[in-house]
């Protein structure tokens, strides 16, 4: 019996409740659940900015009961990754719902679902930052 993979992306940069219950969705949806976490390099290019180092970020994710594996990269999207993984469910926070992702594509080429995880607090790490700044 082959079980049914769920799989993500993302910097996880602060990890907050929004992801935490992100995962429990994807737990509750398949057997495996991947994230595939943006790179400190990626974060350069991408946000100008590295708040939590990639190793440090890998270990708090897979200290959580629901996170089986972590896989960094680099690239823009994790395409390639999608395509040689081929999850059966691909996972977006909800922030993503009206967004044109290009992981959608690539999942439904090979009949992978796409789904997005309406469960858990409305949160962002961008509007955690932001207060912090703040203060």
């Amino acid at each position: 019996m082959n079980s049914i993979i769920t799989a993500t992306s993302g910097c996880f940069t602060l990890l907050h409740a929004g992801h935490t219950h992100l995962f429990k969705c994807m737990r509750n949806a398949g057997d495996q659940v991947v994230v595939l976490l943006n790179d400190d390099a990626y974060l350069r290019r991408a946000k100008g900015r590295v708040i939590v180092p990639l190793e440090q970020r890998m270990e708090v994710l897979l200290a959580l009961r629901d996170v089986d594996m972590v896989i960094p990269f680099s690239e823009d999207t994790p395409c390639e990754l999608i395509r040689q993984m081929e999850p059966a469910i691909w996972f977006k926070g909800p922030e993503y719902w009206n967004v044109n992702i290009p992981e959608r594509e690539v999942v439904e080429s090979y009949g992978g679902k796409v789904l997005f995880a309406t469960c858990g607090p409305d949160v962002h790490t961008s509007d955690i930052i932001r207060e912090i700044k703040e203060l």
